[in-house]
């Protein structure tokens, strides 16, 4: 999804998961869990196109060696007014949750005063 929103245009978050590797005793638990972890990864998604992405980076290098070099990337942040666009399976063991919040919702959201973070 390449280049920039237009500023009425609708924010909008992906997120996929995997049946399989849910939790549950049935099919339909797992199926289930799998449509709520697919939902999650679409807020993440979310954050991380409203508040950015925080990256971290470390690399170390010794006589001019690369020894060690490490990415962690993480998001914070307040995601108000998100509706499901859609919820589908896309393949037997994946399914795909599709999430749009206004602009102007965001617009709000971002006018708010941070919250302490907790972790």
């Amino acid at each position: 999804m390449g280049g920039t929103l237009a500023s009425d245009a609708p924010y909008r978050g992906i997120g996929y998961a995997t049946v399989s590797n849910q939790p549950g005793k049935t099919l339909a638990q797992k199926q289930l869990m799998a449509i709520r972890a697919s939902r999650l990864m679409a807020m993440r998604d979310l954050a991380e196109k409203i508040h950015g992405l925080n990256v971290d980076a470390y690399t170390s290098v010794a006589e001019g060696t690369m020894l060690n070099d490490s990415l962690r990337g993480s998001v914070m942040g307040l995601v108000r007014g998100a509706r499901v666009v859609s919820i589908t399976p896309t393949r037997s063991n994946v399914y795909e949750t599709i999430l749009e919040v206004d602009a102007s919702e965001v617009s709000t959201t971002r006018s708010l005063p941070r919250a302490p973070a907790y972790r």
